[in-house]
Order: C-alpha cells, then structure tokens, then sequence
C-alpha cells in the first residue's frame, strides 16, 4: 500500500481537540502545536439566536487512550472489522473501516498481518496492552472518533494508531556510518552515550541499517507498520529537502544522473569512515551557510546539486519522533519523522529539481454548523520565493483512480491581493500559507484573502474557466466534498515533471511535490468542537455520513484491493448520526444562512449541472467523466442506522487485585500456624496467580521476615512456618495477578504458637486449656438498594439515603453478636446504632452530602463471644456517597424532550421529566476508583408515571416501572452494584409507555447517588 503522512503538529492537535472535552488527556503528551482560528465576524456583526435544535438521539464518543485489547472478528476478510478496549469504553471498529498510521494507512487486518512476526504467531497486533507479544508492557496509543448510536452502541468512524508519542530534541553528537545510526547529546563522537536514533526507513530512502539493534524487518526496521513515508519526506530538513546518512556499504547503481559523463554507466557509491566521499549522501550539498538575500541574518545552505539528497552532520539540531524499541538487548528511538533545524534551498538552475513540506493543514468537514467552510495550508520550499499549487484528490468507485481538482495556489493568492499575502509573508522566505474562510451568508460579498475562486481565476495555470460565477456555491464547492488527500506541487515541478532525484540507494525517487493525509484523529479534517457554540450540545453526534468514503469505501485512498467491488462498501455496523449532514447549518448562527442550496455548474468540477449545490457534501467523481457528475453521482443517504449489537463484555482495564478478606489463622504446632482467607471480590481484570502470606509482630514484619508464596487459584490457605515459640503473630495475605500485587488484607487473629505450661502442683487438677481466638469475618461491603427512599432534609447535604452493609459471618462457634463501628471523613471510629447482634448486615442512613464535598465512609467489624472476647476487627475500604440532582449538569445530560418541573418532596426540589419515547438522560462523567462500587437512580413514583428503561456502559436495558397507588417522591427506584473500577456511563430512556393501572406515561428523573 501507498504510504502516506501526517505533520506531527497535527496529530497532536488532535488529541489536543479531544482532551479539552476529556479532562486529564492533555496530560498524555506535550502539545507540540495547536491551531485554532476564530474569525472576528462572528462575534462583531450582529446575531440572532434561535432556540437550539432538541439534542439528537446519538452523540459523539471521542476517546484517546492506550490501547489495552484489539480483536479482528475475520482473519480471512482484509476489510474485516474488530473491537477495541481502550480506557475500559468497548468501541466497534466497523468493516471496511481504514486505519491510520503516522505515516502509513491500514486496515484492521493488516494491521495483524504487518505485525512483528512474534505476534503474527500468537494471532495479535503487538499494540494493545494484554497482547501476550507486547513484551514493553504498554500498548500503542489509539485516538478515536466515534459515535453513541441511538442504539447504544459506541461505534468509531475514524482511528488514529500510534505506537509511542515519544519527541526528542537534541544535537547529534555521534553518526555511525557503517550501521546507519546516530545518537543525541551525548559525549562528542562518543558511540556510546546519548538517545541513539534509527530511522524506521524499511526501503532505505534514507539510511542503510545494520549492526546493533537490527532487527528482522527491511533495513533494521522493528515495525515497518510505523515507517516514515519514503514519498513525501517525513525525514527532512527545515525546507522539505530529504535528508540522508552516509553510508560505508558499498551500493551500486546506474548513472541515471549523468555523473560520470556515461548515462548507462554502472557506480559504486561509497562513504569514507568519517562519512565523506558519499556519491549518493553528497557533503557538497552541505556547503557553509550563506544569508538569505530576502532575510537578514539568516543562515541558508545551497545545496550543490538537488538531485540527489543532503547529508545530516554532527552537530545539526534534530526534532525526532517515533517510539522506543528494544532490540537484541539495545534500546533506540524508532523515528518516523526527522526534522533537521537547517535551512537548505535549491538552486534555480536547468535540471534542478525544489522540494517543499506542508507544515499543517485543515478543511472543515460536515455539518458545518458554523455556517462557514475553512481551511489552511502553510508549509516550506526550498526556493526563496514559494510556488505552490495544490489540489484535492477524490477516488472513483469504479477503479479507486485518484482525480485531482483545484484547490489552492500561493501565485493567485499573491496576485488576487498583492504581493506578501501568500509567500515572503513579514519579508521571510521559503515560507507560504493560503487561509480561506467561506462565509454562508448571501448579504457578505466574495473577499479575494478569503475566498478560493478569485484566487484560483487569478493563476492562468488553472484555466480561466474555473468559478464561472463566482457566488458562494462555486467557493462552497471548490472546498466540498470533504478530501481525504491534498496534492501539493511546486511551480518548478508542474512547469517540469520530468526533474529526477535519486535516494541512497540510486533509486528514483520523487522531488517537488507533497501528498497530505487527512483524518479525524490524524488531523486534516476539521470537526466541530461545540463549546464554540452551545456548551449544552457537546455531545452532538460526529457527521460521519457526510464524509464520502464511510458511506463507501472505495472512495477511499487504498480502499480498492485488485478489482473494486461493484456496490458501495459503507462502514458496517455505520456510526450513523441519524441527522441529516447537508442541512445541520442552517440558522444556527445567523438566520438565513446554511449551506448553500442553490444550482452549481463549474466545468472544471462537474460535468454536468448539480440542482441543490447541498448535495456537493455527498457528490463522487464519475470514472468515465474523470469528474463529478452533477444530480447523477450523489451518494445514497441516510446509511442505515444498525440496529443494537451485542456488547461482549471484554476485560479492558487491567490492575493488580483487590484484597483478600476474612483472613484467619490457627496454630498447627510449637512453630507453626495454618492461614485462611477469602479470594478478593475483584481480580483486576486478569487472574489471580497467587497469595503472599506475611507474618507480623506487633503490626509490623520481623526483623527476619516470615512469607509464604501459595499458587492460585488451587488454594486459599498456607501452612506459615519458621515461628517462635511463645510469641504472638497476626497476618496479612496479598493476591497478585499478571500486572502485580494487590493491597494487604486486614490482619488475622493473633494467634502464639507452642505458649509454655505452668508445672502443676502434685494432686492438682490440670489447668483448663485456653480457649481459641475467634476468627475475624470477613470485611464489610455497602451497596445501595432499590426500593428504597432519600430522606430529603435541609440543608440539601443532609438528606440521607440508606446503604446496606453485610459481612461473611465468622468461621468461629458461639458468637454472641457483631460489633460494626463506622468512621466518617476520616475520622475515628465509633459504634454505629443500633449493633447488628447476631445479624451479618445492617442497613444505615448515610448523609449524602453534595457533589462539591461528598461524604466519605469507612467500617470496621469484629466478632464476638462475650463482652471482652473478640476477634480481630477487619476494616472494609473507604468509599464517597456522590449526589448528582438533576441540576448537575457537568455529569447529567438531558436529549430529546424534557421539561424541568417542582415536586414537592424531590431532592433538590425539582426534576426533569418527559413523557415521551426517545429522550435520553445520561449520567456521565464520574470514575469509580475501585472495585465494588454503586450507582442509584432516584425519580418519583405515582399513579400517572411510566415506564423506563435504564442501560449501563450500553448493556440491555432494564426495565423500570415507576407506577404507584399515591405519588411517593425522591423514591431510589433502580440501584446496581459491583461496578468494576473505571468510569462508567448510565442512560434512562423513557419508553412512552406505562402500566395498565396508570393513567400516564411520565417518567421523572430527580437525582443520581454514587458510591465511589
């Protein structure tokens, strides 16, 4: 497959978009770049703001994170779809969906066929976490945009792969020739010390690899699945001219250059040992710097001869990313892109071929809802004086053919609005940037710095037949549809395709020219951020049906293999918005506007008249026209809306164990004791494989310590030996799994092995044997219960909410009863009334607090057999009671039809109700932070409520009727327990329906409760 690239700035700008609405992400990387463009206009000229259009049924998941399972439902089938864990959120990666790369573009089952042959052997990617073939530990790192479908399934419509975001800056300090590597800022000339750095450069564009750290891929290449693009340069130098290591292998090739005089002449191209001498990794392309005519005090290389490409040395400032490797024992930086801190340009001379580089790069994409379409493009030549011409690219369905329309050009731009608009912008060279900005509105006239078409007719290389009409419907269309490639060539390279350059290898190789990706997560393609215009539409769905290829693959870079099928080949299941992406503009902003509908016909574009320029959104390009074809190629919408997929419940995140409980313990002999316990409750996602049994002395370990290590899951008891006799032992038991060891448990009863007996008088009777010590129960566990009713007080943090506790009994005879103490905010424990007696559970009513300061629990119980005689206590785990009211709305959205209502008695005095099928309230927002933990809805029953259905992490629903003889407020009327740690998403969806006794359909929701 072609490979393709992204401008690394770019793909950090789109995790950078995400982790805005995830708070904490941004901690995953370094923001290296970030471009956001806010158009004066929309905040000066006067607005009119219409009541938001009703929330849609389905809503936007974005989702970055580390990548910890990846399955593929088909081997057999390339365009086969799978499931991704990242997180814990379970995402469908639907069929025929193409993933990108940072430098590449692959299907989910190439992704597993391109995987390191280790794990090709084992039937993985090597990129999630739990891969048994992922020996670092770690998994890649996934960006992802997805949508929750009505049905409830969350299904991504656009995946960005990453196997590491590590970014080094450094000087190189050393370069081996002979193995093709280099290290940063370490010692000088040191082969030692320093970051060493091999390019993931499996043709050998670049460097040829071997020696120390190679490993079975092409050229050295660990994971050619992450290599840099050999076409469009991603190891470069400031301008886009192709870097190279020079190498000492000797590499024959034929004289197309005419080096030597003889075209057909055969050469051996071979560096010295210090890296000179390189035919192919010339040093004359390095001459002293020079200062830019155009730009005082800057420091340029002119390169000698462009054809071929320009050595790094030591010294050269690099920008490297990639992704840790170990290799053979050697640790190294993968780079995908290397970006080298010289200037070099080219000479403006017969034969000699310009290089360029697009630095970043956007379209907005469907549904436009800013009532504009954007885009910018900037990037480097190596000529003072950029010449820039780019194109979108769009692929027919018959053949998968690339067909290239006209998109921007750094001459028209300069020559529609003057010199220094486009190129030498503030008098410096090498540098260009084209910006448009299409405003929707009809009463706002064309501008030639903003709008494409008087920037395209003014460039006679286009043709002047381009925008015929120059209204908004040719500049809309001239962005639209939305392109998965732009195509960008030089002046010098349009004006002479012929120039040849040739990489390390002699091999032809391309100059002047450079293809840009575009997606979602990989940037390029600008979606809607909402907290630009309606904090309370965040969750409004991604329009991915207004993205061509997803409603048919072919359409798609790469999205033919052999012969393309005869039927579009659209994403299935599809995330499908279910809203229309050719109409979601309209008077969002400013009344009037949307996208434009009126007739468009531009030769240059279409071969034929297109009725309702809207459906430009949805057009494709005919194969036997080599153009769109006006009403006859419009793609079929809507896509069909999948019905509700089974959520196969799949281990995501992994942690060590919770901890054992009910841990108690015997004494076997003089110096030795047998130790029982209870497996946690959670296992962390992975199995158990074994305990640690500790003794303590006193709460702490001996100075020599006591452990036993028993396997698991075959036992919960172990025989500890090595004791003294005569001293007392208590003991915790840990559990450990595949990612480590879990907390200790409380401790055991003490127990003192071999105690020494008093001699006994002659004729006395013998002393009565000392009772044993009782056995401690097991640890309390809480959980909210459904009936049940929040006794609402004031203050509001007052109400209460009864929350159940129980215990495993004690293994011992003759308890008389349980003592329970509770410890609230920290503080110390005291007795809870009234006592449980005999009872191994008991039912409080906690204080719920509030959202911003919640009330936090801990208990502690003991049994016992008479008033003194006790065990040992064990402590249960701390744990927060979190009210949410219906008011909360940072973690409680409302879509669909719900109105705001007072009911006496209500938590907080208000709730939200609706009586309707198809509105959706979502609980969002919280994570439980370990195992065990509970959420509870609390609404209002009566004899005109409905019924509901009530859904977690997009399970089956669960039904819910809320009728009752006499209306009861701030009624817990569905409570789930058990919540593995993590952040979970509760949905309760009226069903507009209702038990035969009501007399409504109402469904009321007052408030959450969390126990996290």
């Amino acid at each position: 497959m072609r490979r393709v690239f992204r401008d690394w700035g770019y793909i950090m700008r789109g995790i950078v978009r995400w982790s805005g609405r995830l708070r904490g992400v941004a901690s995953l990387a370094v923001v290296l770049a970030l471009v956001f463009v806010v158009q004066p206009s929309l905040t000066t000229l006067a607005q009119v703001v219409p009541p938001p259009p009703a929330p849609p049924a389905a809503q936007a998941v974005p989702v970055i994170g580390e990548i910890e399972r990846l399955t593929l439902n088909t081997p057999g089938d390339v365009w086969s779809g799978g499931t991704i864990v990242v997180g814990g959120q379970s995402i469908i990666i639907p069929r025929n969906l193409l993933i990108d790369f940072p430098a590449n573009r692959l299907t989910l089952q190439q992704t597993f066929a391109q995987a390191p042959a280790a794990c090709q052997a084992t039937g993985e990617s090597g990129l999630a976490r739990l891969d048994t073939c992922n020996t670092p530990g770690h998994g890649g790192l996934a960006t992802i945009a997805a949508n929750r479908t009505s049905s409830g399934n969350v299904i991504a419509g656009d995946v960005f792969f990453q196997k590491g975001i590590e970014t080094i800056r450094g000087n190189i300090t050393y370069i081996n020739y002979a193995e093709g590597y280099y290290r940063l800022d370490g010692n000088p000339n040191d082969a030692t010390t320093g970051v060493m750095v091999r390019l993931n450069d499996p043709t050998a564009r670049h460097s040829v690899q071997l020696g120390a750290g190679c490993a079975g891929g092409p050229n050295c290449s660990p994971d050619p699945r992450f290599t840099d693009d050999p076409d469009n340069y991603t190891e470069a130098f400031e301008t886009g001219y192709p870097m190279c290591i020079p190498s000492t292998a000797p590499r024959t090739f034929t004289d197309v250059l005419n080096l030597s005089g003889t075209p057909s002449a055969q050469l051996t191209a071979r560096a010295n040992p210090d890296g000179s001498g390189d035919l192919l990794c010339p040093t004359t392309n390095r001459p002293a710097p020079i200062t830019a005519a155009l730009l005082a005090d800057s420091a340029v290389v002119l390169a000698d001869d462009s054809r071929r490409l320009a050595p790094i040395q030591l010294g050269d400032s690099v920008l490297e990313m990639g992704n840790f490797e170990t290799v053979n024992g050697v640790r190294f930086l993968s780079a995908w892109s290397t970006h080298v801190g010289v200037k070099i340009e080219t000479r403006v001379a017969p034969g000699q071929p310009d290089y360029m580089t697009i630095d970043r790069m956007f379209i907005d994409a469907p549904a436009f809802q800013r009532q504009r379409s954007r885009a910018d493009f900037e990037g480097k030549t190596t000529l003072e004086t950029s010449d820039v011409l780019i194109w979108s690219t769009h692929h027919d369905p018959a053949t998968n053919a690339s067909h290239e329309f006209p998109l921007a050009s750094t001459a028209g731009c300069d020559t529609a609005n003057g010199k220094g608009q486009c190129t030498l912008i503030g008098g410096v060279p090498d540098h260009w940037r084209i910006k448009y900005d299409v405003d929707y509105r009809t009463t706002v006239a064309v501008d030639a710095k903003l709008y494409p078409c008087p920037q395209l007719k003014a460039d006679p290389r286009i043709g002047a037949g381009v925008c015929p009409v120059n209204g908004l419907e040719d500049n809309f269309s001239v962005l639209s549809p939305i392109t998965h490639e732009v195509h960008a060539r030089t002046g010098n390279k349009v004006a002479n395709p012929g120039l040849v350059t040739i990489d390390l290898l002699g091999n032809t190789a391309t100059n002047g020219q450079y293809l840009f990706p575009m997606g979602i997560g990989l940037g390029g393609i600008e979606i809607l951020d909402f907290a630009e215009l309606n904090v309370g539409l965040m969750g409004t769905p991604t329009f991915f049906s207004g993205i061509p290829w997803n409603l048919d693959r072919r359409l798609s870079p790469n999205g033919c293999i052999g012969p393309c099928e005869a039927t579009p080949q659209p994403l299935d299941p599809f995330p499908f918005e279910g809203l229309n992406p050719r109409t979601q503009a309209a008077n969002v902003i400013f009344a009037g506007a949307g996208v434009p509908s009126g007739t468009y016909n531009d030769p240059t574009f279409t071969a034929s008249p297109l009725t309702n320029d809207s459906n430009r959104i949805l057009s494709f390009v005919d194969a036997a026209k080599g153009k769109f074809n006006g009403d006859t190629t419009i793609l079929a919408w809507p896509p069909a809306n999948p019905p509700a997929q089974p959520i196969v419940q799949m281990a995501g995140s992994v942690t060590a164990p919770g901890t054992p409980t009910g841990v108690a313990a015997t004494v076997t002999s003089p110096t030795q004791a047998s130790v029982s316990w209870t497996a946690p409750v959670a296992n962390g996602g992975s199995a158990i494989t074994g305990y640690t049994v500790l003794a303590l002395v006193n709460g702490a370990p001996p100075k020599l310590p006591i452990t036993v290590t028993v396997a698991a899951p075959a036992t919960t008891t172990a025989s500890v030996s090595g004791l003294t006799s005569g001293t007392t032992y208590t003991f915790i038991v840990s559990a450990t799994n595949g990612v480590g060891s879990g907390g200790n448990s409380a401790a055991s009863n003490p127990v003192t092995p071999g105690v020494p007996v008093a001699p006994v008088a002659p004729g006395a009777p013998p002393a009565p044997p000392a009772p044993p010590a009782l056995v401690a129960p097991g640890a309390p566990l809480q959980s909210l219960t459904a009936p049940s009713a929040v006794s609402v007080a004031a203050p509001i943090q007052n109400s209460t909410i009864p929350v159940a506790l129980g215990w495993t009994p004690s293994s011992s005879t003759g308890i008389a009863g349980y003592q329970l103490q509770q410890s609230t905010n920290g503080t110390a424990f005291a007795d809870v009334a009234p006592q449980p007696g005999t009872a191994t559970t008991a039912t409080l009513k906690l204080p719920t607090g509030s959202l911003a300061a919640p009330q936090t629990y801990q208990y502690q119980v003991r049994a016992c057999s008479g008033p003194t005689t006790c065990s040992a206590w064990t402590i249960g785990q701390t744990f927060s009671l979190t009210p949410l009211d219906d008011t909360a709305a940072a973690n409680v959205a409302f879509r669909g039809a719900w109105s705001a209502a007072t009911v006496a008695g209500a938590y907080g005095g208000t709730v939200r109700t609706s009586s309707l099928a198809g509105p959706s309230a979502t609980l969002s927002g919280l994570t439980w932070t370990r195992a065990g933990g509970s959420v509870a809805w609390v609404s209002t029953l009566g004899p005109d409520r409905g019924i509901a259905a009530v859904s977690i992490d997009g399970g089956p629903p669960v039904s819910v009727d809320l009728f009752a003889a006499t209306q009861q407020a701030a009624q817990v009327v569905f409570a789930l327990n058990g919540l593995s740690p993590g952040p979970h998403t509760l949905v309760v969806t009226p069903q507009g329906t209702r038990n035969p006794a009501s007399t409504g359909n109402r469904v009321d929701v007052d408030a959450f409760v969390a126990i996290l």
